[in-house]
């Protein structure tokens, strides 16, 4: 059989440079690789056959990977969007990584909660304070390393 060049490259693995050491066959405006040729190709490529097969594993992996890293965080940006107003742009500032629903919901009551009590006082949520953002997230603060902790002591 034979493969365009698109099929060379997501079913064969063929890099884009190695394109024009495999001769082709031109049928109009389309370039027609034997199926032979490119398993030969990229057999010597790669080493062996199941090498190979290896690397179009492990880029099919890392494809998948991408992809569904992509979906998370779009479904992630939807959902920030139902919460309050403010807690996305604080939550991207001080880089919540969390993915868990529900305790984005928590987190959102808690930075709800601390922005209304600090406008009580006239005062603004800061995305670099640290104790603003321990009791948002609901955990201990981390113990200090290096200078920090010497100066204290």
């Amino acid at each position: 059989g034979r493969a365009t060049k698109h099929e060379a490259k997501t079913k064969f693995g063929v890099p884009n440079n190695d394109f024009f050491s495999i001769p082709c066959e031109i049928k109009g405006s389309c370039k027609l690789f034997d199926w032979g040729t490119l398993e030969k190709h990229m057999t010597k490529h790669c080493g062996s056959k199941m090498k190979w097969v290896r690397h179009i594993a492990k880029r099919d992996i890392t494809k998948k990977k991408a992809l569904a890293t992509y979906i998370q965080n779009g479904t992630r940006s939807v959902f920030l969007c139902t919460l309050a107003p403010g807690f996305a742009a604080y939550e991207m500032a001080i880089r919540f990584k969390e993915t868990d629903e529900e305790l984005l919901k928590q987190f959102n009551r808690r930075f709800v909660a601390l922005r209304e009590k600090l406008q009580e006082r006239g005062l603004q949520l800061r995305a670099d304070s640290a104790p603003c953002k321990v009791f948002i997230k609901g955990c201990e603060p981390k113990p200090m390393n290096g200078p920090q902790a010497k100066a204290t002591v």
